[in-house]
């Protein structure tokens, strides 16, 4: 199964902040079996958002959003959902939330007509949840978290089994190797140059939806480098 990250914030395009969101869902996502297929970073800018959706949700399972789900007027993804799906912005219907409504805070428990509720228990914006497909979480990660661990339950694909090996040889030196691997155990193979105090090494890894395939890899590559 198939996902695609949006994540939405001036902030990040900015350089202001770092995309904590889609690295934490992406870890998260892989550990149920569900690979990203794309990690988007978009403005704060409805027509946007709406373009983004018209173009991805045919493409991939899920759809996860983060981001513009506050009070301010910079905080548009509802606005952006509700043209999308061509419904009103109505309040969720929970006596827990009736002092939000009729002040500024109405606009964080708003979500369209026929849709879910996402609850925020550390926080007060409500996420929504479309067709049992598309996810949107605010972008604050803390209250994030918190929102996927209670629906992630219903993401569960193949799991991927991964192995790591670290060697102080470069990239070009085996190259050919990584490449045979793969060939030979139908695995995927990357690597990743790193420094630390101590110096050059290279971290490869392996991983596969067959983990007896992944063992014949791993016992096969760390032999030969």
């Amino acid at each position: 199964m198939k996902a695609i990250i949006v994540t939405i914030g001036d902030e990040i395009l900015a350089g202001d902040i770092t995309n904590e969101d889609a690295t934490w869902l992406s870890k998260k996502l892989r550990e149920r079996g569900i690979k990203v297929k794309r990690i988007v970073v978009i403005p704060d800018e409805v027509d946007t958002i709406v373009e983004e959706l018209r173009e991805e949700v045919d493409k991939c399972d899920y759809i996860f959003m983060t981001g513009g789900l506050g009070s301010t007027h910079d905080d548009v993804t509802r606005d952006a959902l509700s043209i999308y799906l061509n419904k009103d912005l109505v309040p969720i219907d929970d006596e827990d939330y009736a002092d939000f409504v009729g002040t500024p805070l109405q606009k964080m428990i708003e979500i369209p007509e026929g849709t879910k509720p996402i609850y925020n228990e550390v926080g007060g914006a409500i996420g929504i949840m479309i067709n049992d497909k598309i996810f949107v979480l605010p972008g604050v990660p803390g209250e994030m978290k918190v929102m996927f661990s209670s629906i992630e339950d219903k993401f569960k694909g193949e799991e991927i089994h991964t192995k790591w090996i670290d060697t102080q040889r470069f990239e070009s030196q085996i190259g050919g190797i990584m490449e045979e691997t793969e060939r030979r155990f139908g695995v995927k193979v990357g690597s990743y140059p790193k420094r630390n105090d101590e110096g050059y090494f290279l971290k490869i890894k392996l991983e596969s939806e067959d983990g007896e395939e992944l063992k014949k890899a791993y016992a096969w590559i760390k032999d030969k480098i």
